[in-house]
This record gives structure tokens, sequence and C-alpha cells, in this order.
């Protein structure tokens, strides 16, 4: 029997968490960031990091963090996503960490996991080469050892990176390699902000110096790995902000009178909310089950991974979409809140693969499983 109820540390933490964010960084701080363009505050990253250890959850105590598991670091992700959190928590505590721990050799996680763990240096991984179709590509991007070249697209908060972890073709095979983001031959274009908390760019490679992180046979299964992991985060982040955008919309309908009554009294805005709350239980569950899998049963990750995350962004859309129909004229304005779990949702689905990919790899699973039965 699986017990989803977090232990007393747990809540305290989740307690914190919300605290700080709360006052240190409201969803409506987001505006000013998509105005200006500014970097994300380095000074609550560093009381994030340095002070309350939340990028070292995840990581194994010898590797410098503080083992507490990934129920733990879910928990973060899930508050992190009820203030659309901007900055580079997701990219580096999390899939990069991840794709290290589940890749990397012994010398390259006692390398750079220290750094990740402590916040000192933000990581993030480049390995999709067309966002059309979300796949982890190598062949476009090769290197000889010492350089590497090639193009990179969809890479998460790339311009916030010191490092890159490149899939990348080696002269054995399939490799994952380790490029500064300040070395020579890299070049970081940031795309138009769909969501300016989380910005997406596309980098290019040409003769950048490398560091090996692993290469092999068994590199293609653990980056996939890492990328399985992560996307279970990222759909502990999108329930933690399709919560928030059903707390909007119900709030709203609540105050919002039209005909002398609430508007949240009409049946039709009801079932709306009534809908929302459903499918975010379902993603919830869904996320955090397959936090728990992570921690508890490894095994189930690969398909706990597409189901979680397909579950998780259709859930995201529909609270972010439905809060701006309740909210009506307004909340498509560019001075409501509103607006930011709706660039969430559509910006988080191109990070991990969207909906449609995930269930097409579980009917692909699912038909494997039957034919080896049958």
């Amino acid at each position: 029997m699986i017990d989803f109820a977090l232990d007393d540390e747990q809540e305290q933490l989740r307690q914190a968490v919300r605290s700080l964010l709360t006052k240190r960084s409201p969803m409506s701080g987001l505006r000013h960031l998509a105005e200006t363009g500014a970097d994300f505050d380095r000074a609550l990253w560093v009381e994030l990091c340095s002070q309350m250890g939340l990028a070292s959850l995840a990581v194994p105590e010898q590797y410098g963090g503080s083992g507490f598991g990934f129920v733990t670091q879910a928990v973060v992700l899930e508050e992190m996503g009820r203030v659309v959190y901007p900055g580079p928590y997701f990219s580096s505590a999390v899939l990069a960490a991840q794709v290290i721990l589940a890749a990397g050799t012994e010398e390259a996680r006692g390398r750079l996991l220290p750094g990740i763990a402590s916040g000192d240096l933000v990581a993030t991984v480049a390995a999709v080469e067309d966002d059309r179709r979300f796949t982890l590509a190598c062949s476009g991007t090769t290197t000889d050892g010492v350089t590497l070249s090639g193009v990179k697209v969809a890479v998460s908060d790339a311009r916030w990176a010191d490092v890159f972890v490149v899939y990348a073709a080696g002269p054995h095979g399939p490799g994952l390699y380790e490029v500064a983001a300040s070395a020579p031959g890299v070049t970081v274009a940031v795309l138009e902000p769909l969501d300016p908390s989380r910005p997406v760019a596309t980098v290019t490679f040409d003769g950048a110096p490398v560091q090996l992180i692993a290469q092999g046979p068994d590199v293609v299964a653990g980056l996939q790995r890492g990328f399985d992991i992560a996307a279970i985060g990222l759909a502990c982040e999108q329930a933690g902000t399709a919560a928030t955008a059903l707390a909007m919309a119900t709030e709203y309908a609540k105050a919002r009178h039209q005909f002398g009554r609430p508007i949240g009294s009409f049946q039709a805005i009801k079932h709306m909310l009534a809908d929302v709350y459903v499918d975010n239980e379902s993603a919830w569950s869904a996320a955090f089950y397959g936090a728990w899998a992570v921690d508890h049963a490894p095994h189930e990750v690969p398909m706990l991974a597409p189901l979680a995350s397909a579950f998780a962004s259709d859930a995201l859309l529909a609270a972010a979409e439905t809060n701006v129909q309740v909210h009506g004229g307004i909340g498509f304005t560019w001075e409501h809140d509103a607006q930011f779990p709706v660039r969430r949702a559509f910006g988080s689905r191109q990070l991990v693969g969207a909906p449609d990919g995930h269930r097409d790899r579980i009917a692909e699973t699912l038909l494997r499983a039957r034919a080896a039965t049958s």
C-alpha cells in the first residue's frame, strides 16, 4: 500500500518554500521580467540553494547533496509551480542533475554534481535537434573528443547556464559532453519568450572545447532515464501551476457579480471549475506516484514518466485556459496575471515532449509487452 501523505519534514519544507516564494517571487513580478528581459533573482537563488539546500535534495550525499530523495524535491517543484518561479531550478537541479546521475561516470558526477547541488553551478541539457517532434538526438552534433560542433534546439534556461550537458556523436558512439557556456565557439540565441520565466534557446557549437561526461552503450538508456525522471518532476511542477490557476478562477468566480449574484453560482461556471478540479487531482496523483516510484519502484518509471507528463500537461493547459475564460475580458489583458499559467502551460510542453508523443510512447510500450506475451 502506498501512502501519499507527506511526513512532517516534507510538510515543513513545503510551508517554508511557499512562504518564501510568495513573498519574494510573486507571479506579478513576471511582468517585469517579460518587459525587460531581466535576469532572474540571483539573491533569491542563493537563498533557495545555499541556505535552504533545495538544489541538493535529490543528489546523493557522496556527490555533495543531502540525499532526501525525489519525493521531497517534488514537493519543492510543486511549490515553485504555484508561483511560476522564474529561475533555472528545473533545468539545473532536476534535468541536468538526473541526466548526470543516470548516465555520467563517477568522475563526472564528482566533478559536476557538487556545484549543481550548492547552486554555484547552473547546468542545462542540450539533447534535442528537432523541436517539431521531440526526440533525443545526437546525429547532427558531433565531436572528435576535443571539440564539438552542431546545433541544439529547445534548450531551457540556456541564457542562464554556466555549463551545457550535450548529447553528441563521439568517436566511440553516442556520448555526453560538458561544454562551458563561456567557451569559444558557443552561441546562445534566445527565442522570443513564450514563457518569460523559462527562456528557451537554440545553442550553436562551432569547434567548442569539450570534457567527457559519459560514453558507451549505456549512455542512451541513461539519458532517457534522466529525462524520464525530469518529466515526472516537471509534472509535479505543472500540478502546482494548475492548482494556482484553479484557485485564481475560483476566487474570481466568488467575487465577480452579475445579475445580482456571484458568477460562481451559475451552473456553467460550476461545471467548468469542477472539471478542472477533477483533472488537477488526477494529474497530481499521477505526478506524485511517479515521484514515489523514482525512489521506491524505479522499474515503473519508464511507463509512469510519459503517463504523468501527459496528464499534467493537459491538466495545466485546461486549468490555465479555464482561468482566462472565467475572468472574461480582463483575463486576456497584459495587466492580469492569468496569462502566466497559460504561458507556462505552453512553454513546459516543449521541455520533455508534448502529450501526444508521450501517449504514443505508452501505446508502443503496451504493444511490445502484449507481443512479448502472445
